[in-house]
């Protein structure tokens, strides 16, 4: 992705503290407001223009309600027939922004009832690629982009509490396997990093609070949906998502924390052979183990990626805390994508890393080894392990080992294994495989000094 922070995050990463306003401004191309709106509690939203410079206007029917977060507005979808609103496509530079699959989506909303799924704002047949609150009761909120299923959109969220939820999309994306790369926040935290760009819209209409053909009608509170036609970095979709909380005078997430929990590495971070998704992976485990929420932690994990991408796109998210003015425990670790390098490149790219890493701000670094994997004996991997079982402490200040564990590091264990337990191809772990590494990396984050 490679984008350069602006002037004003350049600023804020100097002094610290919240956001003033919105990042990357100039490439904003969407940005759908209630508080642009002057109506009385109650009183039916039938037209509704974008704030941006291209002034693109929404018909239909919303209610306006005040009041409701900050002593602001919102304009509420009841999930009832005819709820929704529409604008068209054709020529406007929200399409333009969605087509090219290089764009930020952020929804700020809170939900209004029950959804089995609800659209919230998208531009798809059916809807099985729009923007969706998913929830039986509020308190079992999933929300997110719907990809066919839930797996990937962020699961368990109080919908009754204000939510920014984000996806960003980036085509191609050159640092891992796939044609691009789609992420998905929920209030700042990554819960998901797809190898694949977001699907470009493929009908004549957008829709606020249904799918475009008025189906799939979602109960919600939508305040803000905002579209860059830039791929906003994670330390952005922090540095914009603490913008609206300020903005409705909630308490920000991440208050009660003093640090960000930071998860990166390859696909095994990521969560592929989870089988269940984002509560499969071992980062979404370990922060339900360390008692984190949403805001509190985020997985930066991307199928395919090197230890040398890794080190590439360390300027994506290492002004997280200068941003939030917390401190940042990270927890990574990647080996099998770069073990055709050989042992002296491998621990030269991983003690880069590590040594980058941990002089940023308060940054400290639990550093894990390698699980185990089908080619094992591995002669690279058994060299490179025993050089960080002596050096750890040089590079970590807290170390991982996880090719001493007997399930899911032993040489050789995929092997002996056959595929039954731990590994779904013989790389990738199954979700027990991901329990035991959760457990793993929460110990070493709770041993950082």
């Amino acid at each position: 992705m490679g984008f350069k922070f602006n002037t004003l995050l350049r600023a804020i990463l100097a002094g610290g503290g919240a956001a003033p306003s919105l990042p990357q401004s100039a490439g904003i191309v969407f940005n759908l407001k209630a508080d642009s709106l002057s109506l009385s509690d109650g009183a039916t939203v039938s037209a509704w223009t974008d704030s941006s410079a291209n002034a693109m206007a929404f018909s239909g029917t919303g209610t306006f309600k005040t009041n409701q977060l900050g002593g602001k507005p919102c304009v509420r979808f009841s999930g009832s027939a005819g709820q929704y609103m529409t604008a068209t496509r054709a020529g406007s530079a929200l399409d333009t922004a969605m087509t090219s699959q290089v764009c930020t989506v952020m929804i700020v909303g809170k939900s209004a009832g029950t959804n089995s799924t609800g659209t919230m704002f998208g531009s798809h047949a059916g809807g099985n690629k729009s923007f969706f609150v998913i929830d039986g009761t509020q308190a079992s909120s999933t929300i997110g982009r719907y990809a066919n299923n839930t797996l990937n959109c962020a699961p368990a969220y109080n919908a009754a509490n204000m939510f920014v939820s984000t996806v960003s999309s980036v085509v191609p994306y050159t640092a891992g396997s796939g044609t691009g790369l789609e992420r998905q926040f929920l209030n700042g935290s990554c819960v998901s990093s797809n190898v694949a760009g977001t699907p470009a819209p493929d009908q004549t209409t957008f829709a606020v609070g249904a799918a475009p053909a008025g189906s799939l009608r979602a109960a919600v509170d939508i305040f803000d949906i905002v579209v860059w036609n830039v791929t906003l970095t994670p330390t952005e979709v922090f540095q914009a998502t603490s913008y609206f909380y300020d903005k409705y005078s909630q308490t920000k997430p991440w208050a009660a924390v003093s640090n960000i929990t930071i998860f990166d590495g390859d696909s095994i971070t990521a969560g592929v052979g989870s089988n269940i998704g984002v509560v499969g992976n071992y980062p979404y485990k370990s922060a339900q183990s360390l008692g984190l929420a949403y805001g509190q932690w985020s997985n930066l994990g991307i199928g395919g990626i090197k230890m040398s991408h890794m080190i590439t796109k360390l300027p994506e998210w290492n002004g997280i805390g200068a941003a939030l003015s917390k401190g940042m425990r990270v927890a990574a670790f990647e080996y099998y994508n770069q073990k055709g390098d050989g042992a002296a490149s491998i621990q030269t790219q991983n003690n880069s890393y590590a040594t980058t890493v941990r002089g940023y701000a308060n940054t400290k670094l639990a550093l894990g080894t390698s699980t185990s994997h089908t080619a094992d004996p591995d002669a690279t991997r058994t060299s490179v392990n025993s050089y960080y079982d002596t050096n750890f402490a040089t590079y970590s200040d807290a170390y991982v080992a996880i090719h001493n564990d007997t399930n899911i590091g032993i040489s050789g264990a995929a092997t002996t294994d056959a595929n039954v337990t731990y590994f779904s191809d013989g790389v990738h772990l199954k979700p027990a495989g991901y329990t035991v590494l959760a457990g793993l990396f929460t110990t070493g984050l709770q041993a950082i000094p």
